[in-house]
C-alpha cells in the first residue's frame, strides 16, 4: 500500500482589494492607505514625484507607492481602525492601531511595531463556541468602532454582538523600550457579551449595526430583519426591518435600549452614521434611502420605481437617477456629502440638504463618474478616494468639485406638501421646492410660530464633482477558469536550450465590463536580438557616449570585452566593429569598466586605473609594483573603490585640475587600507546618497516620528491650567459669543501651536528636489569576520557597523563605531559553522523616484540578502547613521541544489575566491613588464549588476545560475522575476543604442553573447510577469485549440430586458413588459463563442458564434474526437453545451454543439499584399444534438465524447455528423466538471463530491468505480499523478482541499466503493479551477543530468490553481521521504516562528466542516506557505531549527530549491 503526498504552495499572493482604511499606521508624518485582500495585507502611502509647491500639480501627480507588505495566516473579514493615544507625560507619540475580525468569531488588535519592521497583537478576542451547533454561520464578525474610540463591537454567530473597551489612560510605563510601550498604549478592558434574544427586544438576523455621532456614551445602533420575508411575499409580510439604538454603559456593562425603530422596508440592508453637526444615520435600501434621527421623525425617498407597493413606509419620490442601492459601497466625503457606487460601478454624490435646525429634508442626486465594480471606498483626504475591487483593478481617484448650475439655495421657499408619492414627475424648475419638498411639522409651527417660515437658514451649496484616475493597483481576480498554451513569440535561441515545452498561462478575470484576459509567465523570456558565439571573453561593460535617443536618454557608445589576458574594445552604434586605436588598455584585462559621470568614463586593470571622454585619454593612475593587484571595483562620479587581492583597497578621488576646468585628474585618497580589526576586507563599493537618510548626528528618541500630538499635550493642559467657571462653561456649551480668551484659559495652547494639527497633517509623502539634496558619499566594506561596515567619505570615518552580518535578520538596527576584534581561535570556536557564509559581494544603490528608496543587496556565500534603508526609529549614538536596515523577504531561491553543485564543479567559475587565498603563482607580464601572479588574472566577476533604463525599468540583475531579475515599479516595491529560459548568465550589461533600443546583452555559460530587449507588451509590476487584455466581458470558458494554436473563449455581457417567457404550442412567444421610465429592469445575459488568435491577443471580428435569448453556454472544451468510427485518426473539434433556461415554470433543455475550427490559406490578393503571415480562421458548426436536459460538463475520452445532461453522464459516439448515445450511468444531481486521463473519468457534483468511472472503447462498458461518499460542495475536481500513482484533487466552497486515492485493500474504502480521503487541508481561499502540467525539468543547463530523477519527473503532474480572490498556486505530489523532512520543518516551525499579527498557521489550515467529523484529519500534506518562509530566516533561526529537526541546513535549502525549480513551469 502506497499513499500519496503533496505539497501546497501559493507562489502568487492574493491581488483583490476587499477592505481598506486611512490612518497613521507606521508613521506620524503622513497617512496610509492599509489594504486587505483575504490573508494579504498591504500598507501604501500617497507618493508626489514632482516638486512643484502648488496643490494642484501636487495633488494631480500623487500616486500610490507600496510601503510594506504581510500574508497572515487569516482571512479578514472586516478591519477599522483604533485612533492614536499618547503617554501622560507627553513624551512620545504612538501611530494608530487595527481591529480585524477573521472567520468565525475572532477579533485582533494590530499595530505596527517599528523595531521588527513587523505587525505585532495587542489583544486577541476568540468567541468561537465549541459547543455550538455546526450549521453555517452566514453572519460575518463585521467590527465596528466608536466615533470617540471609547469601545468596539463586532456580531458573533449572528447571536451575540461583543463589546470591547477601548482604555485611553496608562500606567507609569517610564524605563520600557519602545515596543513594550506599543503593547501598553492600547491596552483593553474586559470584554462583553449581548446576547441579542435576552433583549427588551429581541433581535435577530442582523443586517448592520453602526456607533452613531453626538452622544455622551458610545450609542450601537442595530438595523435587523425579526421576520424575514422575500418578494415573492410581500402581498401578505412586508416592513420586515427594523432598528434600535442602545446606550453602552462600560463599566456596569449595562445597554439600555434609547430608541427604536419598526416598520423598515424589507430589503434595507446598510447603515451609515452622518458625523456632527447633522447627526443621526442614513439607512440604505435596495430602492430607498431613509433618513433617521433621535429628534426629528424620519425622512425616506424611494430612488426608482420599484419601491411602489412594497412598502407602506412613508417615502417621496425622487427620480432625477433613477438608482438601485443593492450592494453598493458607500463612504463620507464631508458631514452632508455621501458617495456612493452601485453595482453597475457607477459613482454618485449625495448631497444632505437641511433646514435652519440642521434638520435633513431632502437629499440630492448627483451623478460624478462611471468606475469600476468596488467592494470598497475609503476617503483618503485631499481629494482622493481608493476604490478596492476584487472584480477589477482597484483605482485611485482624484476629484475636484466646482458650483452646480443650480447655485447657492436658501431654505426660504419651503413647500408645505406632506410626505405623499407624487401621481406624476414634475418638471424641474431649479427651484428650492425641487430640492426640499418636505415642509417644517406643525409641531415645529405650533412651538416657534410664524418665524420657523419666515427666517433664513444656513446656506448650502450644491456642488458638481468632476473625477479623474490617478493611479491603479492590478488585479487579476476572480480567477475563472483557467487553461495553458504554447508560448509562440519565444526567441528561437531560448527555446532550444529546454527540453520542456515553452507554455504560458491564460486565466478569465474580472466581471462584466471589467472583464479580462490574462496570460501570465513566471519566467522572463526576452526578445533576442542577435546572437554571437565568443569564447575565452569572461567579463562585459559598456560606456555611454554623446548621442540621445529619442527621450533623452544616453545612448551607449563602446563595449568593453575582458579576456583572461587582454581587452577588446566594441563601437556599438548602427553596426558592431571593433575599434582598435583608443585610450583604452587593450593588453591587459579588465576588472571593470564604466561611467562616471555623463561623459567620463573609467578602465579599472589589475594594475591601472584609466579615466577617458568617451574613448580620449584623460588621465591614467598606476599602482606601485609591489601593490597587490586589484580584483574587485567599486565607482561613483567623485570616488572609485579598488579592492586588492590581499583584502586591502584604496580609495581614488577624482580632482579638477584648477588652472583647467574640464581636466580631471586621478589622485589615491587612501591607499593600502586595511581594518581596524585586523580581518580582510572580502567585499566592498561605494554610494550617492542624494534621499537625505544617510545623515550622521544626535536624533531625539521616538519610536514613530519627532514631534508631540495634540493629545500628549491635552494632558500637561489639564494638570497645571485654569479651571472655567461656570458662566464661561455655559457660554462654551450653549455656543454664545464669549468674551473668554481661550489662549489664557488653556495655558497649555501655546506649547501646541508650534505642531501642526490632525487635519493639517500631509497626507501625500512628497520626495525631496535632487537640485536642492547635496550629496554624500559612503564607501560599505565587507570582512572576513562577517561584519559590516559603512565609512564617510572622505574621511573614512565608520558611521555604521554591523557585527554580524552574515546572520541576515529580518531587522537590523545600526550600532556605533565601537568594533568588537575577534582573535582567530574566537572565530573557530563560536562561528565554526556560520564561516561558510562570507560577505562575497555587496551594492548599495538607490532606486525609486528621484532615488530617495536605497536598497542593500548583499551575496553571502550563494544565498541573496535584500534589505531597504529606512530612518531610524531609535536613539543612535552621535556620529552614528541614524538609518535601519529592514529585510526584503522574497520566495526567488538562489541556492543551488546537490545536482548543481557537482555540476559547477565541472563548468567555468562564476566568480573565485575570497581575496587573500593562497594560490600558486604563474608568470605572467604586465604592460609595464612587471611580474603579474596568478591571483591578479581572476576576479572577483561582480554578479549584481545595475539595471538602468532597460525598458522604463530600474533595478538590478543578479547572475549566476539562477538568472533574477529585481525590478524597481512605480508603485516603490521591488519585483523579483526570474529568467532560468537560458540556463547559467556569467555577466550582465545595459545597451541603448538604435538597434536595441532599452535593452540589455549577456553571456551565457555557453559563450554566448546575447543582446535581447524585455518585451514590452507585459507588466513587470506583478507577482509574476502579466499581460491583461480586457474584453469589457465576463470569461465563462476558455479552452486551447492545440491544431491551431488558437483560443477558444465564451464570454457573457448583461443588457436590461422587457420582456418574458412563453411557449405556447412548444413555440417561444415572449411576452412584453410595459413599465414606467423610473422601472430597473431585469438584466439578460448573452453568450457568445469567440476565437483569440495570441498573435495580437484580440478577438478575431468575424469568428464567433453568439448564442440566442435564454441560452446558455455552460461548457466548452476542445477535445479530439474519432471520425465515422475511425479511432487511430482523431480530429479536434470544439465542443459547447447548450442551456435552453426560461424560468422556473418552464422545462429546460440542453443541445451539444460542435464546430470545426481551420486556418484558412492566404489569398493571392494576401499574397500580393505580403499579409501571409496573419492567421485567418473558419469557424464552422458541423453537428447539433438535443438533450432533454441541460447539458453541464464535457469532455471526451479514448475518442468518443463525455458529457452529463441531468441526473445522467452519457458517452457519445460521432458518426457521419451526428452524435449517438452508446453508453451512459446515474450520476449525481448537478455535475460541474468532467475530467479524463486514459480510460478514467472523474465527475464533481455541486453537493455531492467527486465520483470516478472508467470506460471500455472495445465493449462500450462504462461503469462506476468508486466515489467519495461525503456531502462536499465541490467546486473543482482534478487529477493529480505521481509516476505510477494517481489522487484526487477536490476542492469545496468551505475553502477546504481534499486528496482522495482510490485503495480497495483499505478497510475504510469498503472493498473499493468508497475512496479514501489522504489529505484534509484548508486553502484559505476558494479554488475555483485546475489545471495540469508536467514538472519542469532540473539541471536543464547541462547535458549530464541524473537520469533518475529527470525519469520521476517527467511522469510526475502540478496541479496549478487559481482562486476567486486572484491568487495562484499549486499541488505538487512528492516522495514520502521529502514529505517526512517537510513535515519535520514544518512542525518545527509552527513552535519556534513568531507570525505576523499572532494568527496560528496550523490552526489555519485545519479544514472547516459542517458537521463533527468522526475520524482525525489527514495530514499526507505540507503547507508551502509556511515552510518556503523558511529560506527568509536569519541564519541563527535556520540552524536552531535545523539542529531541531537533526538534518543539515543545507539539505532543507536542497529540497526546497528542488521543489521551487521544477515548478516553475510557466
Amino acid at each position: 500500500m502506497t499513499s500519496m503526498h503533496a505539497i501546497f504552495h501559493v507562489n502568487h499572493p492574493v491581488t483583490s482589494v476587499e477592505h481598506g482604511v486611512w490612518c497613521y499606521f507606521t508613521t506620524l508624518k503622513y497617512k496610509q492607505l492599509i489594504t486587505f485582500g483575504a490573508n494579504q495585507m498591504i500598507v501604501y502611502r500617497l507618493g508626489c514625484r514632482d516638486s512643484s509647491e502648488t496643490t494642484s500639480s501636487f495633488n494631480s501627480r500623487a500616486k500610490l507607492e507600496q510601503v510594506a507588505s504581510y500574508r497572515l495566516f487569516g482571512n479578514v473579514v472586516s478591519v477599522a481602525v483604533v485612533r492614536r493615544s499618547a503617554q501622560p507625560d507627553g513624551e512620545q507619540d504612538i501611530t494608530d492601531a487595527l481591529i480585524v475580525t477573521l472567520k468565525p468569531a475572532l477579533c485582533v488588535l494590530l499595530c505596527y511595531d517599528p523595531i521588527s519592521n513587523d505587525i505585532r497583537p495587542l489583544s486577541l478576542y476568540d468567541y468561537d463556541e465549541s459547543e455550538a451547533t455546526l450549521c453555517d454561520r452566514p453572519t460575518l464578525p463585521e467590527i465596528r468602532v466608536d466615533p470617540e474610540m471609547r469601545c468596539a463591537a463586532f456580531v458573533a454567530h449572528g447571536s451575540k454582538v461583543v463589546i470591547i473597551p477601548l482604555k485611553k489612560e496608562l500606567q507609569d510605563d517610564r524605563g520600557t523600550s519602545a515596543t513594550e510601550h506599543f503593547l501598553q498604549i492600547y491596552r483593553t478592558l474586559a470584554s462583553f457579551e449581548m446576547l441579542l434574544f435576552e433583549l427588551e427586544e429581541p433581535v435577530a438576523n442582523v443586517l448592520d449595526m453602526q456607533f452613531l455621532h453626538g452622544y455622551f456614551e458610545p450609542t450601537l445602533q442595530i438595523l435587523y430583519q425579526p421576520i424575514q420575508t422575500w418578494p415573492g411575499r410581500l402581498a401578505t409580510r412586508k416592513d420586515t426591518v427594523a432598528m434600535i439604538t442602545m446606550s453602552l454603559n462600560l463599566t456596569h456593562q449595562a445597554y439600555p435600549i434609547i430608541w427604536s425603530q419598526s416598520g423598515l422596508p424589507f430589503d434595507c440592508f446598510k447603515l451609515l452614521a452622518v458625523p456632527k453637526p447633522i447627526g443621526g444615520s442614513l439607512v440604505f435600501g435596495a430602492n430607498v434611502l431613509i433618513y433617521l434621527n433621535q429628534s426629528i421623525p424620519p425622512y425616506g425617498v424611494m430612488t426608482n420605481s420599484l419601491a411602489r407597493g412594497t412598502t407602506d413606509f412613508l417615502l417621496t419620490a425622487a427620480y432625477e437617477e433613477k438608482i438601485a442601492f443593492d450592494t453598493c459601497r458607500m463612504c463620507l466625503l464631508e458631514s452632508d456629502k455621501v458617495a456612493v457606487i452601485l453595482k453597475t460601478g457607477d459613482i454618485h454624490i449625495i448631497t444632505l440638504l437641511t433646514d435652519e435646525m440642521r434638520a435633513v429634508k431632502s437629499f440630492n442626486f448627483q451623478k460624478a463618474a462611471t468606475s469600476v465594480l468596488t467592494c470598497c471606498i475609503v476617503h483618503l483626504g485631499d481629494n482622493y478616494i481608493f476604490l478596492g475591487s476584487r472584480l477589477a483593478n482597484s483605482l485611485l481617484l482624484y476629484y475636484s468639485k466646482s458650483l452646480a448650475p443650480v447655485g447657492r439655495i436658501r431654505n426660504t421657499a419651503l413647500s408645505r406638501t406632506p410626505h405623499k408619492q407624487p401621481a406624476n414627475k414634475k418638471r424641474r424648475l431649479n427651484t428650492v421646492a425641487d430640492y426640499m419638498e418636505v415642509a417644517p411639522d406643525e409641531i415645529d409651527h405650533e412651538i416657534y410660530g410664524e418665524a420657523i417660515l419666515q427666517s433664513e437658514s444656513i446656506a448650502q451649496v450644491i456642488y458638481s464633482y468632476n473625477l479623474e484616475v490617478c493611479d491603479s493597483i492590478l488585479n487579476i481576480g476572480p480567477i475563472g477558469k483557467t487553461t495553458v498554451g504554447e508560448s509562440l513569440y519565444i526567441s528561437e535561441g531560448l527555446a532550444q536550450n529546454s527540453t520542456d515545452v515553452e507554455s504560458e498561462l491564460l486565466v478569465g478575470s474580472g466581471h462584466d465590463k471589467n472583464g479580462a484576459i490574462t496570460i501570465l509567465q513566471k519566467t522572463i523570456k526576452p526578445t533576442l536580438i542577435t546572437t554571437f558565439e565568443l569564447p575565452n571573453y569572461i567579463d562585459l561593460w559598456t560606456t555611454m557616449g554623446s548621442e540621445v535617443d529619442e527621450k533623452g536618454n544616453q545612448r551607449h557608445s563602446c563595449l568593453i570585452l575582458a579576456r583572461n589576458d587582454s581587452t577588446a574594445i566594441l563601437e556599438t552604434r548602427e553596426e558592431i566593429n571593433e575599434v582598435e586605436q583608443s585610450g583604452f588598455i587593450y593588453n591587459e584585462t579588465t576588472i571593470f569598466a564604466g561611467n562616471v559621470d555623463k561623459n567620463l568614463s573609467i578602465q579599472v586593470t589589475p594594475t591601472k586605473v584609466v579615466l577617458l571622454e568617451h574613448t580620449l585619454l584623460k588621465s591614467m593612475l598606476s599602482l606601485d609594483p609591489a601593490d597587490s593587484p586589484i580584483v574587485y571595483v567599486s565607482v561613483t562620479d567623485l570616488f572609485i573603490f579598488l579592492l586588492t587581492s590581499t583584502g586591502k583597497f584604496h580609495i581614488v578621488q577624482m580632482k579638477r585640475k584648477p588652472d583647467e576646468m574640464k581636466s580631471v585628474e586621478l589622485t589615491f585618497l587612501k591607499k593600502d587600507c586595511d581594518h581596524q580589526s585586523g580581518f580582510l576586507v572580502t567585499s566592498g563599493c561605494l554610494y550617492k546618497d542624494v534621499s537625505e537618510l544617510f545623515a550622521v548626528g544626535q536624533k531625539v528618541a521616538n519610536p514613530v516620528s519627532s514631534g508631540k500630538t495634540l493629545l500628549s499635550q491635552s494632558s500637561k493642559v489639564q494638570e497645571g491650567t485654569n479651571e472655567l467657571t461656570v458662566e464661561q462653561e455655559e457660554e462654551l456649551l450653549f455656543g454664545e459669543k464669549s468674551q473668554i480668551d481661550l489662549s489664557q484659559v488653556f495655558s497649555g495652547i501655546s506649547k501646541v501651536k508650534s505642531e501642526p494639527s490632525e487635519d493639517k497633517k500631509a497626507n501625500v509623502f512628497k520626495y525631496p528636489k535632487v537640485s536642492q539634496v547635496s550629496p554624500t558619499y559612503w564607501c560599505a566594506v565587507g570582512l572576513q569576520n562577517g561584519m559590516l561596515q559603512v565609512l564617510s567619505l572622505p574621511d573614512l570615518k565608520p558611521c555604521f557597523t554591523i557585527q554580524k552580518f552574515y546572520h541576515a535578520k529580518r531587522s537590523i538596527p545600526v550600532s556605533g563605531n565601537h568594533v568588537e576584534i575577534k582573535t582567530e581561535s574566537h572565530l573557530l570556536g563560536e562561528d565554526l559553522r556560520t564561516n561558510k557564509f562570507p560577505i562575497n559581494e555587496l551594492l548599495i544603490v538607490g532606486l525609486g523616484p528621484n532615488k530617495c528608496r536605497p536598497h542593500l543587496f548583499a551575496l553571502l556565500n550563494d544565498e541573496l540578502v535584500i534589505y531597504e534603508i529606512k530612518e531610524s526609529v531609535t536613539t543612535q549614538p552621535q556620529g552614528t547613521l541614524q538609518v535601519s536596515l529592514h529585510k526584503f523577504c522574497h520566495d526567488t531561491l538562489m541556492h543551488q541544489y546537490l545536482g548543481e553543485r557537482r555540476v559547477s564543479k565541472k563548468t567555468p567559475a562564476l566568480y573565485t575566491g575570497l581575496p587573500g587565498a593562497q594560490e600558486e603563482e604563474e608568470v605572467l607580464l604586465s604592460e609595464d613588464g612587471y611580474p603579474i601572479p596568478k591571483s591578479t588574472v581572476a576576479r572577483l566577476v561582480q554578479r549584481i549588476r545595475v539595471v538602468e533604463n532597460v525598458s522604463g525599468y530600474h533595478g538590478v540583475f543578479v547572475c549566476g545560475f539562477h538568472p533574477l531579475w529585481i525590478l524597481m515599479t512605480d508603485k516603490g516595491l521591488l519585483r523579483p522575476h526570474i529568467m532560468w529560459h537560458d540556463g547559467a548568465i556569467i555577466n550582465y550589461a545595459n545597451l541603448n543604442n538604435i538597434n536595441c533600443p532599452a535593452g540589455f546583452l549577456y553571456f551565457t555559460q555557453k559563450n554566448q553573447l546575447r543582446i535581447a530587449l524585455l518585451p514590452s507588451n507585459w507588466d513587470y509590476d506583478a507577482y509574476w510577469p502579466t499581460r491583461k487584455i480586457n474584453i469589457k466581458a465576463t470569461v465563462q470558458h476558455v479552452s486551447y485549440h492545440l491544431q491551431t494554436k488558437a483560443y477558444c473563449v465564451v464570454t457573457t455581457c448583461t443588457e436590461p430586458v422587457n420582456r418574458m417567457p412563453r411557449l405556447v404550442l412548444d413555440k417561444l412567444d415572449p411576452e412584453l413588459l410595459e413599465r414606467d421610465e423610473n422601472y430597473v429592469y431585469p438584466t439578460i445575459t448573452k453568450f457568445a463563442l469567440r476565437v483569440m488568435q495570441p498573435d495580437s491577443w484580440q478577438f478575431e471580428p468575424d469568428v464567433s458564434w453568439e448564442s440566442e435569448e435564454w441560452d446558455h453556454i455552460t461548457a466548452l472544451k476542445c477535445v479530439k474526437l474519432a471520425n465515422e468510427g475511425e479511432r487511430s485518426a482523431l480530429q479536434e473539434y470544439v465542443v459547447i453545451g447548450c442551456s435552453q433556461v426560461y424560468g422556473e415554470e418552464l422545462p429546460c433543455r440542453g443541445w451539444i454543439r460542435m464546430f470545426d475550427l481551420t486556418v484558412q490559406k492566404p489569398t493571392e490578393e494576401d499574397i500580393e499584399k505580403g499579409n501571409t503571415t496573419k492567421k485567418k480562421f473558419n469557424l464552422r458548426l458541423i453537428c447539433e444534438h438535443e438533450q432533454k436536459g441541460p447539458i453541464t460538463a464535457i469532455n471526451a475520452v479514448e475518442g468518443f465524447l463525455v458529457s452529463s445532461s441531468g441526473q445522467k453522464i452519457f458517452i457519445h459516439t460521432f458518426q457521419y455528423q451526428k452524435f449517438t448515445a452508446c453508453a451512459f450511468v446515474d450520476a449525481t444531481p448537478f455535475t460541474l466538471g468532467i475530467h479524463t486521463m486514459k480510460s478514467f473519468v472523474l465527475s464533481n457534483d455541486i453537493y455531492k463530491s467527486i465520483i470516478l468511472h472508467k470506460f471500455d472503447p472495445k465493449t462500450k462498458a462504462f461503469s462506476l468505480i468508486s466515489k467519495d461518499t461525503r456531502r462536499v460542495e465541490s467546486m473543482a475536481s482534478t487529477f493529480l499523478v505521481d509516476n505510477k500513482l494517481m489522487g484526487f484533487l477536490v476542492s469545496d466552497t468551505k475553502c477546504n482541499l481534499n486528496l482522495l486515492m482510490y485503495q480497495p485493500e483499505l478497510k475504510e474504502s469498503h472493498s473499493g466503493q468508497r475512496l479514501v480521503k489522504m489529505v484534509d487541508f484548508n486553502a484559505g481561499c476558494k479554488i475555483n479551477s485546475f489545471v495540469n502540467i508536467k514538472c519542469k525539468s532540473l539541471f536543464f543547463h547541462t547535458q549530464q543530468n541524473d537520469q533518475r530523477k529527470l525519469k520521476e519527473l517527467d511522469n510526475k503532474m502540478v496541479s496549478y490553481f487559481g482562486t476567486l480572490d486572484g491568487a495562484l498556486g499549486y499541488v505538487l505530489p512528492v516522495q514520502e521521504k521529502l514529505y517526512r523532512r517537510l513535515r519535520m520543518l514544518q512542525n518545527t516551525m509552527y513552535s519556534v516562528l513568531v507570525q505576523s499579527a499572532g494568527l496560528n498557521p496550523k490552526a489555519y489550515r485545519y479544514p472547516l466542516e459542517g458537521w463533527r467529523l468522526l475520524a482525525n484529519s489527514s495530514k499526507g500534506i505540507v503547507d508551502g506557505d509556511l515552510i518556503f518562509q523558511f529560506p527568509s530566516l536569519s541564519l541563527p533561526e535556520k540552524l536552531e531549527i535545523a539542529d531541531r529537526i537533526g538534518i543539515d541546513m543545507h539539505y532543507i535549502l536542497d529540497d526546497l530549491a528542488e521543489v521551487h525549480h521544477c515548478t516553475c513551469v510557466f
